[in-house]
């Protein structure tokens, strides 16, 4: 079975690419970076999405409904 993966490089704001979609950058609705008060814990070697989105809650950078 194929996988389709997508990788993300997280870049300051400033050298962030509109022309790239996976140059991003984490910046708050103002447009300020964002100061994340918690490290992300790693989801390991092979994450799934639910792996990754929940070391996002866990680090406040997301919310789970």
């Amino acid at each position: 079975m194929a996988q389709l993966v997508q990788k993300f490089i997280v870049e300051d704001a400033g050298k962030a690419s509109s022309i790239l979609p996976q140059h991003v950058a984490l910046v708050s609705p103002d447009g300020k970076p964002l100061v994340v008060p918690k490290k992300v814990a790693n989801p390991g070697a092979s994450p799934t999405v639910a792996k990754v989105v929940q070391a996002l809650v866990d680090a406040g950078i997301m919310e789970a409904e």
